[in-house]
């Protein structure tokens, strides 16, 4: 049985979840109609299937939430489900300190320190914007967890650049139903560097840098991920180990006794 003790860490999880109930979407103003490029178009689709196979993961390695002067890293155990399932237990110092689950529409999270007593909350697909200052959806860490890139549906893309196969390219992506924009930066090899989510063509929301790419049974994925906003406050996952499609059930993303 777990000991409760003292963490200085735990707070910050606590104030996430409560924050997450409360985020939403920024309005963006209407855009004029673009005409799309064939090889854009081909590049943004391979990479909106890439790992799309992936129902299900489990996996361990590490996060670490950088905001101001402020840096916490944690171990982290993961079991995640497409689309909007997961369980993360967050480690410090060899004892867990909190897990959070995340069920279609319910956030639950308990503190294995008894830092805070039992927390749900019923809310879709919440930003991490409010506490991290990192809006990233909860949807897209789900994405990222197995194995995937989380590119929007789009109706249109186009490269921004002037075509040069020597150095990085863009792709904007742009949806006609919300006006949304997306951005991808494109290594001369054909690699993706980095996924970004804009507010509009000129204002960057977030991006979510690719590095340290590993085959992990049959399947490749990154396994440094680093999502950021533009002051620089950002979410670093590292992957150590990941299992392709293993028997998740449902009931492990609800939580029973004692955070079992």
């Amino acid at each position: 049985m777990l000991k409760k003790r003292n963490n200085p860490v735990s707070p910050v999880i606590f104030f996430l979840l409560a924050a997450l109930v409360y985020s939403g979407c920024a309005s963006i103003k209407p855009q004029q109609t673009y005409k799309s490029d064939k090889e854009a178009l081909e590049t943004a689709d391979r990479l909106r299937g890439f790992n799309r196979k992936i129902k299900a993961s489990k996996g361990t390695g590490f996060l670490t939430i950088e905001k101001k002067n402020r840096r916490v890293r944690y171990r982290i155990a993961w079991a995640a489900k497409s689309p909007d399932q997961a369980r993360i237990t967050l480690i410090s110092s060899g004892i867990p300190v909190e897990t959070l689950l995340f069920n279609k529409n319910r956030i639950t999270l308990y503190s294995h320190t008894g830092q805070h007593t039992l927390k749900t909350y019923k809310t879709d697909n919440p930003s991490l914007e409010r506490v991290l200052s990192v809006p990233v959806r909860i949807n897209d860490i789900i994405s990222v967890l197995t194995g995937k890139i989380p590119v929007k549906p789009f109706d249109h893309a186009r490269f921004e650049d002037n075509g040069s196969k020597k150095r990085n390219r863009l792709i904007l992506l742009r949806s006609r139903s919300d006006n949304r924009t997306q951005r991808l930066v494109m290594e001369p090899d054909g690699r993706i560097r980095e996924y970004g989510f804009l507010k509009s063509p000129e204002q960057l929301t977030y991006r979510l840098r690719f590095a340290e790419f590993k085959k992990f049974s049959s399947c490749g994925i990154f396994t440094r991920l680093t999502i950021a906003n533009e002051s620089g406050e950002s979410l670093v996952f590292r992957i150590h180990s990941f299992q392709k499609n293993p028997d998740v059930k449902d009931s492990v993303f609800n939580l029973t006794k004692a955070g079992e």
